[in-house]
């Protein structure tokens, strides 16, 4: 029941933002279905905006099983005093305006004892066709050019401390630095 309630919910939020925002600037409403019980009703109402509870324990499981070194950055990141993810001025870590690979924006974030995994770009902060300006799991050789307003998006702890840090020959991808 609980699901439902949830589903007739959104769908009612959808259809206010739907009638009363402007498409390219809409917000995000993400609501987490504790059953994939009415996923069919949600897929065919446009619904974008589910997390079915049970899906994302299974990812979870099925990139542990096979990253066994992820263990401690998982255990770091869902406990209430490990690890975050914030967005920190792109200032930080290269001369604002500078063309630079993300690999050196990674290599700043390790100095600081942090991760990047992405960055923002305030021009598009406002788009949401452009996922307002959010670039995550960046290829390293990517040519990226920060400005004033910019943030790099790193995962790190609130009192300086070195975020935990997985081994990087479990990792895969291009998302952790080691």
């Amino acid at each position: 029941m609980n699901t439902l309630l949830t589903l007739l919910t959104l769908l009612q939020v959808r259809d206010i933002i739907d009638r009363n925002c402007d498409p390219d600037n809409e917000p995000f409403v993400v609501s987490e279905l504790l059953s994939d019980e009415f996923r069919q009703i949600a897929d065919e109402s446009d619904v974008r905006d589910i997390v079915v509870s049970s899906e994302l324990v299974s990812l979870l499981l099925v990139q542990l099983a096979e990253n066994p070194g992820l263990l401690d950055l998982y255990q770091d990141l869902f406990d209430a005093d490990g690890a975050e993810i914030y967005l920190k001025p792109a200032a930080y870590y290269v001369k604002e305006g500078a063309t630079t690979s993300f690999m050196t924006i990674v290599d700043a974030a390790n100095e600081r004892g942090e991760i990047a995994i992405g960055y923002r770009l305030q021009a598009e902060s406002g788009l949401k066709k452009k996922a307002f300006g959010v670039y995550v799991n960046t290829r390293k050789n990517e040519q990226v050019t920060l400005g004033e307003g910019d943030m790099v998006v790193v995962i790190a702890t609130d009192d300086g401390m070195p975020a935990v840090r997985p081994s990087p020959s479990l990792v895969a991808g291009n998302v952790v630095s080691g």
